[in-house]
């Protein structure tokens, strides 16, 4: 909702997130015959870098990750591997409650489906098994 409310489209965070920790060329120096390559450091070296990263400015005012995100460190050793249509997926299972109805929460779940692809076409979800 606070992307919504501050128009702020999932393909810019995205792209600022991977622009902004990238370590680049930035020319060199000669003297002579010595040369010096020169970098621009701009790896993220910690959680504050990430959620002060730019993603939008307007009328003098900026939008950064945090404003749009929680950001944390929830790094876990990759034991499954999800693949939908040979690319990386998530899986995410639902299972209705003893005495609901079995059809009514499968057809909940497809207009939710739905809604979320219409809402954020950059993504895309996949009922893989109803």
């Amino acid at each position: 909702m606070r992307l919504q409310s501050l128009g702020v489209p999932l393909e810019r965070i995205l792209a600022a997130t991977r622009d902004a920790n990238l370590d680049r060329p930035a020319g060199k120096l000669e003297e002579g015959r010595y040369e010096v390559t020169l970098r621009a450091p701009a790896e993220f070296f910690d959680l504050g870098q990430i959620r002060q990263t730019v993603l939008l400015e307007r009328r003098g005012s900026v939008v950064t990750l945090s404003d749009v995100a929680t950001v944390e460190d929830t790094y876990e050793k990759l034991t499954r591997l999800v693949r939908v249509d040979g690319e990386r997926g998530i899986r995410v299972a639902v299972r209705k409650q003893a005495g609901a109805n079995t059809v009514a929460v499968s057809r909940s779940i497809l207009a939710a489906i739905d809604a979320v692809n219409e809402a954020y076409p950059e993504i895309r979800v996949v009922p893989v098994s109803n």
